[in-house]
């Protein structure tokens, strides 16, 4: 780039934001820059005595750890920064990131840190000819990019000639704050207004999961007056209201859907069964055996999947047993949840209101409610990732449920149409045994 420009890959759910500063340079293997800009690397961002873990980390506790990478190729080498940090301070990384960038360059390095740095690397490339595997791969590397035979005969050598002059030269030349990518995975609310002073245009733009450029839809302004308890209160008249839910004893659902495997479509049976007032159980089929296995039986319960069957934890008990409860909807405050509005969004093309939602444990879901319909659309947490709602139906007693499921966590897309409800059917106790 030939100035800095920020790029953000809303998730909303996420409580941290995963922060890169990075960007190609021409670095080529066997380069008498190599080793000298290992070492203003090693200074930067190496490891735990790196500017950016003592600045990012010791000094303002916003990260575990920040650290930076300058990677050769015959081809394209990179530059890299990069932390994990809290959304509320993800701006503020990014411009600590970009001063200790600065600070690279316009500044030189006390000899004694170059010192330290230099005893280090030399260490640690001594231990390394102890395994043939590392011996192998430098011979590798002599004939695979035409370096010199004497390349790390004498690396030792170029390592203890590095100057403090050399480590700022290498700096201003490979560490540039001011043409850089800033990439960031994170809450959109929380970040992106921060962000754009960063950008040389003051502009974002948006990636989705796949790499493709988003365009940043026109959202309505909330009406004035509405309040998160009214959007609430609008879904469940939607999916029949409290007469319709109450009507329920048991549910079974059973699906039909697909995930990929190494770009190959599994098909996959999913049926789920709940009873009142809180049991439930939900098998994933899929290859002519059960994948997974979840039962509950008001009290306590069971995971089983590949071959194992483990008791749920006093966490996994907690969530079953709000999942489980089939009136669960009509008394949130059971539960601890509190939902409050966070304004309105685009899903779909639709108009919603977008609804946080924290339970007693802490626990945050994005929650969409068609601003229209009432249903919801679409709800998304950093421990289930997003799932988007659609093609609601009467499935008897005026219940409207979903009967297309769109699940997407960390990647691994599932995709579920309902083929069938019963209602009140009777389920017997052993199905939750």
């Amino acid at each position: 780039p030939t100035a800095t420009h920020v790029s953000l890959s809303p998730r909303e759910e996420s409580v941290q934001s995963l922060v890169n500063v990075t960007y190609p340079i021409n670095l080529l293997p066997g380069h008498p820059d190599v080793v000298k800009a290992k070492v203003a690397n090693a200074i930067l961002g190496g490891g735990s005595m790196g500017r950016l873990f003592m600045n990012l980390r010791e000094t303002h506790a916003w990260t575990y750890g920040s650290y930076s990478s300058i990677s050769q190729d015959e081809l394209v080498g990179n530059f890299t920064a990069y932390a994990q940090c809290r959304n509320a301070v993800t701006d503020s990384s990014v411009a600590e990131i970009l001063n200790e960038m600065k600070r690279m360059r316009d500044e030189e390095v006390s000899k004694e840190t170059l010192q330290e740095q230099i005893t280090y690397m030399s260490g640690g490339f001594a231990i390394g000819l102890e395994n043939p595997q590392t011996v192998a791969q430098y011979a590798i590397n002599i004939e695979r990019f035409n370096m010199p035979k004497d390349y790390y005969a004498n690396y030792l050598k170029n390592l203890a000639a590095v100057t403090t002059k050399d480590v700022q030269e290498v700096s201003r030349k490979y560490i540039n704050p001011n043409a850089a990518h800033i990439v960031v995975v994170g809450s959109k609310s929380e970040t992106a207004e921060k962000l754009k002073r960063f950008d040389a245009d003051g502009k974002i733009t948006y990636y989705d999961n796949y790499g493709n450029v988003m365009q940043e839809a026109v959202v309505a302004t909330a009406p004035a007056g509405i309040t998160a308890d009214e959007v609430y209160k609008n879904y469940i008249k939607a999916i029949g209201g409290e007469k319709a839910i109450k009507s329920i004893k048991d549910i079974k659902t059973i699906s039909n859907g697909s995930f990929a495997v190494a770009g190959q479509e599994i098909p996959i049976k999913i049926t789920e069964m709940k009873k009142a007032p809180a049991k439930s159980s939900v098998i994933v089929e899929g290859m002519g055996m059960v994948l997974n296995k979840q039962v509950f039986d008001g009290t306590t319960g069971y995971m089983e999947g590949g071959g194992q069957k483990m008791p749920l934890n006093e966490e996994q008990i907690a969530t079953a047993k709000q999942e489980a409860d089939i009136y669960g909807e009509l008394t949130p405050e059971k539960y601890g949840i509190k939902r409050q509005l966070a304004g309105m969004d685009k899903v779909n093309g639709s108009d919603v209101y977008k609804i946080e939602s924290t339970d007693k444990s802490g626990k945050k879901t994005i929650e969409y409610y068609d601003a229209n319909t009432g249903y919801l659309v679409k709800q998304s947490s950093a421990e289930e990732g997003t799932v988007e709602y659609g093609d609601y139906k009467d499935a008897g007693n005026g219940y409207f449920v979903p009967h297309k499921v769109v699940i997407n966590n960390q990647g691994q897309i599932i995709t579920a149409n309902v083929e069938s409800v019963d209602i009140n059917k009777g389920i017997e106790d052993s199905n939750f045994q």
